[in-house]
């Protein structure tokens, strides 16, 4: 602590911890190339005591140092990691703190503020509860996303649980489809398990079109039994689009209802500009409702696709690194039946040119994922 919180503290405190004060004197420049980076880095303070007769002379603080000291704001150890709740596995999935996705474990250096956390499960588990030490605390232990208070060093730790409600969980490590029930493409599309660049682990899945035109598809699908309600969960890549023009469009998740299409999660251009589209049977035809933001090329998002059956309230629902994209309700979504298969990939491409995606850590459920 500084010498005026030590004051502050010896002038009120009883009894308690022992307190430490660092300080330097004389306003030597090393001050500030030297024990400054290190205080930062440890979210410690200390107390440089100035000459003012000798700022900006050789080897001595200069003024602007001096701002920028004084306006610090330390950092803090922040240990990120997650658990099973049986031990029997650690450290699946990843967790987002402030908007920065983090592998597990991980150690990083914030402030002392409130930020957002979400912790996405890895295939086949779901989150249970979240635990944390020393200075960083969480509003609510059983909500995710939480709000979590960094107020000086500590641990945030996910714990997760076998998903009961996943229907279908496969992050192909197998190095194939084999867990899979089959795979489609037209001509010229491709589908491949690849080392090139997985989410997690060593592999994910690459789908590629030609761009030839018109309607165009290169998925893996999975059988389910037949439901009402279904989420499918992945995480997605797009290193090559082929969107061009205005309705081009393609989407990695479609889920069907004895081989009828019945929901859609993916990219479109409309008015000039590529938007995340829900795309949802509203009886035999469709609703359609795209997002107020632009998708990127050339980094992973995990996408959610939400469906449920009703002849009144049949509800779609787009979910984007956490974040609800796309909705839509009340909708006869009941004409073709329950829903059967969930394809990933790519699944639908109209009037695309060339397009390339990735796909990691697929997950079908009748609960939400995550």
């Amino acid at each position: 602590m500084t010498v005026a919180q030590a004051y502050d503290y010896w002038s009120t405190a009883t009894a308690g911890k022992a307190t430490v004060v660092v300080s330097f004197d004389d306003a030597n420049e090393s001050d500030y190339t030297v024990v400054y980076p290190l205080f930062v880095a440890r979210g410690l303070k200390g107390t440089s005591y100035i000459v003012t007769s000798v700022i900006d002379e050789s080897d001595q603080l200069t003024w602007t140092e001096i701002a920028t000291m004084r306006g610090a704001r330390p950092t803090y150890a922040v240990h990120l990691e997650s658990k099973q709740n049986s031990s029997a596995t650690v450290n699946l999935g990843t967790i987002t703190l402030g908007g920065t996705s983090h592998s597990l474990p991980s150690n990083i250096s914030e402030t002392a503020e409130t930020y957002q956390a979400q912790f996405y499960a890895a295939s086949g588990y779901a989150f249970d509860h979240w635990e944390t030490t020393g200075s960083v605390t969480v509003t609510s232990a059983t909500v995710n996303p939480a709000t979590v208070t960094v107020k000086g060093a500590g641990t945030l730790r996910a714990v997760y649980k076998v998903g009961t409600s996943v229907l279908f969980a496969d992050g192909f490590e197998s190095g194939t489809f084999s867990t899979w029930t089959g795979t489609g493409v037209t001509s010229g599309e491709t589908t491949a398990v690849v080392k090139t660049l997985p989410h997690q682990g060593a592999y994910s899945a690459k789908f590629t079109s030609n761009g030839a035109g018109g309607f165009e598809y290169a998925y893996c699908y999975k059988s389910i039994a037949s439901s009402g309600e279904l989420y499918g969960s992945g995480y997605f890549y797009v290193s090559k689009s082929g969107i061009a023009s205005e309705g081009n469009r393609f989407f990695p998740i479609v889920f069907t209802a004895g081989g009828n299409p019945v929901a859609y999660a993916g990219w479109v251009r409309v008015g000039g500009v590529v938007r995340w589209n829900l795309l949802v049977r509203d009886g035999t035809g469709w609703a359609t409702v795209h997002s107020a933001t632009s998708p990127l090329l050339n980094r992973w998002y995990t996408v959610q696709l939400h469906w449920k059956n009703s002849a009144s309230g049949g509800v779609g629902e787009l979910w984007v690194d956490g974040t609800l994209v796309c909705s839509i309700t009340g909708k006869n979504t009941a004409a073709y039946g329950n829903a059967n298969q969930a394809r990933f990939g790519l699944p639908e491409l109209y009037n695309c040119g060339a397009t390339s995606v990735y796909c990691d850590d697929c997950t079908v459920s009748r609960t939400k994922i995550g």
